[in-house]
C-alpha cells in the first residue's frame, strides 16, 4: 500500500508539474513578448530621434556651407584682383622706365647712359633713340 501511495504521490506531482509548467511557460513567453514589445518601441523611438538629428545636421550643414562657399568665391575674386593690380603696377613701372628713357634721349644722353639709368637693354634704348630721331626729323620737315 505504501508503494501505491508513493506512486499516487509521484503521479500527482507529475500531473501538477505537467499542468504548472505550461502555465509558467506561457506566462514567461507573454512577459518576454511584452519586454520585446517595449524594446521594439524604444528602438523605434530612437530610430525616429536619430533621423530627426540627421535631418537637423543636414540643415545646419547647408546653412554653414553657404557662407563658406561665398567666402571661397570672395577669396578667388580677391586673388584675381590682386594679381591684376600687380600686373598694372608692373606695367606702370615699366612705362615710367620708358618715359624716363625718352626724356634722357631727348636731353642727349648716350645709349649706354640710358641703359644704365633705366635698366633697359641695348635694343630697347636704340629703338627709342631711332624713334626720337624720326620724330625730330618729321617735326623739322613740317
Amino acid at each position: 500500500m505504501f508503494e501505491s501511495y508513493l506512486i499516487y504521490i509521484i503521479f500527482s506531482t507529475l500531473a501538477l508539474i505537467g499542468i504548472t509548467v505550461p502555465f509558467v511557460a506561457i506566462s514567461t513567453i507573454k512577459h518576454i513578448k511584452k519586454q520585446n514589445s517595449g524594446i521594439e518601441e524604444k528602438f523605434s523611438n530612437i530610430e525616429y530621434q536619430v533621423s530627426n538629428v540627421i535631418a537637423s545636421l543636414e540643415s545646419i550643414k547647408k546653412t554653414v556651407m553657404l557662407p563658406v562657399e561665398k567666402l571661397d568665391e570672395i577669396e578667388r575674386r580677391s586673388r584675381r584682383i590682386t594679381e591684376r593690380l600687380e600686373q598694372l603696377e608692373l606695367r606702370e613701372q615699366s612705362q615710367r622706365q620708358y618715359e624716363h628713357a625718352i626724356s634722357l634721349i631727348k636731353r642727349g644722353s648716350s645709349v649706354d647712359e640710358v641703359m644704365q639709368a633705366c635698366s633697359l637693354n641695348r635694343g630697347e634704348v636704340e629703338l627709342i633713340s631711332v624713334m626720337h630721331e624720326i620724330d625730330q626729323n618729321t617735326n623739322i620737315a613740317n
